[in-house]
């Protein structure tokens, strides 16, 4: 039954933008993905992410303009790498390089990424953002551990 709550929460993973090889942030932000695609949230340059803050900038990337995702771990933080169909519209966002978007994940964090990949994976493929499939898995799994515990 847990598998089945845990795969209604969304992961937020945390990065932030280096400018000079990884030992300067100078953007700190979230990456959350969604049924409708992703969602990047950031801080401009300099500003400390206050999750209570509402002055913050959000740029979403829905799933028809998103190509793929791929990672590079490190000795001190994650690189992702975002893909896109197209860089139109997302002119505010300060992780685009040679025409990808590349998020930071620190070390602390790296445990989020196989998480939230999948979670990609799940919105992108479609397999995830059925309410009413994940509710008939979640009385599945009820109507399962109740005949179990029935048996004995």
């Amino acid at each position: 039954m847990r598998n089945c709550i845990a795969r209604q929460e969304s992961v937020m993973l945390p990065f932030h933008v280096s400018r000079m090889m990884g030992t300067s942030a100078k953007v700190l932000g979230f990456a959350l993905a969604k049924p409708e695609g992703l969602k990047l949230v950031f801080h401009d340059e300099g500003v400390e992410v206050d999750p209570d803050d509402v002055d913050v900038h959000a740029t979403f990337i829905a799933w028809k303009n998103f190509r793929g995702l791929s990672v590079k771990h490190g000795i001190w933080e994650s690189r992702v790498s975002i893909e896109v169909t197209s860089l139109d519209g997302l002119d505010d966002v300060p992780a685009v390089r040679d025409g990808k978007i590349v998020l930071d994940v620190p070390k602390r964090n790296r445990e989020k990424i196989e998480p939230f990949e999948r979670q990609v994976s799940d919105f992108q493929s479609g397999r995830r953002g059925n309410v009413d499939e994940e509710v008939d898995d979640l009385l599945e799994e009820t109507r399962r551990m109740l005949q179990r515990r029935h048996e004995f």
